[in-house]
């Protein structure tokens, strides 16, 4: 979690760092008052800032150099809104320990509270909502792998369960590029592996898995980072011939 900054500037025109790295690890914390407003010296981007929490009037530590002991004081910045969601971060990892950092993430952002002052501000459009999160109404995307077929066409998917989630829906295309037309493979099934027959033999397909806590796929959550699978056919280690195509 990164402070977005005090400067109350667009940061998606004048980059602020850490916070405006351009990595998946990050989240980028603004601050708000206690009326769920963009404090005035928050910095804020559309695409650069992720989510706000409280971050005016913090009682925290000090320290001074000409006294060097600590205290308690009171303090406004970015700086004291982004604890709030390391805290948010290390409670979810807890709650949740199969979860990857992108999961993590995920939770976060997707279970933020929505604000309508926000909403020409962050990315999301939300504060952080530590509640939504823990029960994470919206499930984050699973982790897919994708091995490919060994005797016969079909590529075998496969996922870690998803904490809080229940049901999972499997897509595929022809390649990484928005436009291109997804197929659904699966639909919302309990299993954590699925096996695409429909595959052609040496052709390689990108596979994407969306879950959800309802069978009807109700709050699902975004699909997944691609992962790229391909059926190949191969001579069997009895010697027996390879299947041919169905």
């Amino acid at each position: 979690a990164c402070a977005a900054g005090n400067e109350s500037k667009n940061v998606d025109a004048i980059p602020h760092y850490p916070s405006s790295y351009d990595l998946d690890n990050i989240i980028a914390v603004a601050s708000i008052s206690c009326t769920n407003t963009l404090s005035e010296f928050s910095c804020y981007g559309t695409n650069s800032v992720d989510i706000a929490a409280p971050g005016e009037d913090i009682v925290s530590t000090g320290w001074t150099y000409t006294k060097a002991d600590t205290f308690y004081t009171s303090l406004s910045g970015t700086s004291m809104a982004t604890p709030h969601v390391a805290g948010a971060m290390t409670l979810l990892q807890e709650y949740y320990p199969g979860d990857v950092y992108q999961q993590t993430i995920q939770r976060i952002l997707l279970n933020g509270a929505d604000e309508a002052a926000l909403k020409d501000y962050l990315a999301t459009g939300k504060r952080l909502d530590l509640y939504g999160a823990v029960t994470s109404p919206i499930p984050p995307s699973p982790v897919v792998t994708a091995s490919a077929g060994t005797f016969d066409d079909f590529v075998e998917i496969g996922w870690k369960p998803v904490g809080g989630a229940k049901y999972y829906q499997v897509w595929r295309r022809w390649s990484e590029a928005p436009e291109e037309e997804l197929r659904l493979i699966s639909d919302w099934t309990e299993n954590c592996v699925v096996t695409d027959r429909t595959a052609e033999v040496k052709t390689g397909y990108h596979y994407y898995v969306k879950c959800s806590n309802h069978e009807d796929g109700a709050s699902a959550s975004p699909l997944s980072s691609v992962r790229p699978g391909t059926a190949k056919r191969r001579s069997s280690p009895l010697g027996r011939p390879p299947r041919t195509s169905s």
